[in-house]
């Protein structure tokens, strides 16, 4: 095998990794190696992502360093180094928001918080489609129609075009109904299997179909009318905990204890 195929091969490999767990699991070497790739094409860039690890010690060290030091490391030139600083002031402008400026799902209770928190803003009946990143952080909340016929190829075309920009691993359809207590109908289950298969084709996932009721917040996967695991294996870390971190035994939606953030 070629020096170029192994490391194209790694490359994808790392990447494939990246969009399917985030980086909770890399080690410091391997993220900087990620950010190397769009600096430094078709060569190895572990012993660079090392020799900085090395030489800095942490990842935000390497992204806060001089320039100067940066040129110092052997295989970082004027445009690695430039391209490093340039990431680090979007991590130390983003590390500055407020929780509430980058919300995130990590489970069937936060999405109970969400929905509470938005549901004096939306109008029934509306359609809402959440696109989030493999670890929860919503990349997207966009109106996805003024109607509960979020099933319709017209409509889910939009939903589509906007996961494959954002490249988002999950997504969650949520539709705010003026009923005290929604149940979903057949029309949400046949198209919640459908748009299932068509984001597995791009590399997504659908989390849950949501209906929101006036009393009543209701989980098509908790009720059991929408199941994942016929798409097969779960393709992110939300996607794995989603259920599992919320014990369900005694409790539903509409009765989840309110907490601070709720209010």
């Amino acid at each position: 095998m070629s020096e170029k195929n192994v490391h194209s091969g790694h490359r994808r490999r790392l990447r494939d990794r990246a969009q399917a767990n985030g980086l909770d699991s890399f080690d410091p070497h391997q993220i900087l190696e990620l950010l190397l790739f769009y600096a430094i094409h078709r060569q190895d860039t572990s012993t660079t992502a090392h020799l900085l690890i090395d030489r800095f010690g942490s990842v935000y060290s390497v992204l806060t360093a001089p320039e100067e030091e940066l040129l110092q490391v052997p295989g970082v030139g004027k445009r690695v180094a430039e391209w490093l600083l340039d990431v680090g002031r979007l991590v130390t402008t983003y590390g500055e928001l407020k929780p509430d400026d980058r919300p995130k799902i990590e489970n069937l209770q936060s999405v109970n918080r969400f929905c509470k928190a938005n549901m004096e803003k939306c109008a029934d009946p509306q359609t809402y489609y959440l696109c989030l990143t493999p670890t929860g952080v919503i990349q997207a909340c966009s109106l996805l129609c003024d109607s509960l016929s979020w099933g319709e190829p017209a409509v889910l075309r939009r939903c589509l075009d906007e996961v494959l920009r954002a490249n988002s691993r999950n997504v969650m359809v949520i539709q705010f109904i003026d009923v005290p207590h929604p149940v979903p109908e057949q029309y949400d289950i046949v198209h919640a299997a459908n748009y299932a298969y068509t984001l597995r084709a791009v590399g997504a996932e659908l989390l849950d179909v949501i209906l929101v009721g006036s009393e009543e917040i209701v989980s098509m996967v908790q009720r059991g009318d929408y199941d994942r695991s016929l798409f097969g294996e779960p393709r992110s870390i939300l996607s794995e905990a989603y259920l599992r971190e919320v014990d369900l035994s005694d409790c539903t939606l509409s009765n989840l204890p309110l907490t601070d953030e709720d209010l």
